[in-house]
């Protein structure tokens, strides 16, 4: 990646740098050497070498393959790396059904902060309200609200819409009580803020407690294969 004009601010197991996929004066741009891996922490981008070449220079796979073996003098063939190429089509594919789920949940957020019949929907709007946010800006930033009502009305929701079930286990946005095995909503009782990456997707979400009780104020979504 050094050769390709990224200058670390330090040369630690995690080195540090200025994102090459958006603007920045902080360097959020981060690396793994013992994962062998990079990620943003401003916009979320991520991935292994091949990664980075396929979006920093809009490469494909394959054509990612034959300029890193070009750059290191390594010898290359195509059908070497066959069963890498049909991985990263799985790994593609997953990625995808992640990233409908989350846009799922946040209908489902959504519909519930607007609910006009809903008690508790009505204190998160007057909350959002006491501090400046109107309804309007609510709905342009695309906050809402995840209810502590029924425990795994999420996946009821999924349920309902037919949801494809290993994209929602990959969210997770979901949690598994140990001792009774029901699914419990990540994001309860907690205003949701929708994560986006570069290209607009809503990779995750950010929740922020309502009442001042909760042990974290916020809190994000947990690792998943986009975030």
């Amino acid at each position: 990646m050094s050769s390709k004009g990224i200058t670390w601010t330090n040369q630690s197991s995690n080195p540090k740098a200025l994102c090459v996929f958006h603007e920045e004066k902080t360097p959020f741009f981060t690396l793994s050497k013992d994962r062998k891996r990079y990620k943003c922490y401003g916009c979320n981008e991520s991935g292994d070498v091949f990664d980075y070449l396929m979006s920093a220079e809009k490469l494909t796979f394959v054509e990612a393959i034959r300029q890193l073996s070009s750059y290191l003098s390594l010898e290359y063939d195509d059908n070497s790396f066959s069963d890498e190429v049909e991985k990263r089509k799985k790994v593609k594919i997953i990625n995808n059904e992640v990233l409908d789920v989350n846009s799922l949940a946040q209908s489902y957020f959504s519909k519930q902060l607007f609910d006009q019949n809903s008690e508790n929907s009505k204190f998160v709007r007057s909350y959002l309200e006491d501090r400046g946010i109107s309804v309007e800006a609510a709905r342009k930033n695309l906050l809402g609200y995840c209810p502590d009502g029924n425990m795994g009305s999420l996946m009821s929701f999924f349920q309902s819409n037919k949801t494809n079930k290993r994209g929602v286990i990959n969210s997770n946005l979901l949690m598994r009580n140990d001792e009774s095995g029901d699914w419990l909503d990540f994001f309860r009782n907690r205003l949701t803020i929708a994560i986006f990456d570069e290209n607009s997707n809503i990779v995750g979400f950010s929740g922020r407690a309502l009442t001042d009780n909760s042990k974290s104020k916020y809190i994000n979504s947990r690792e998943s294969e986009v975030f």
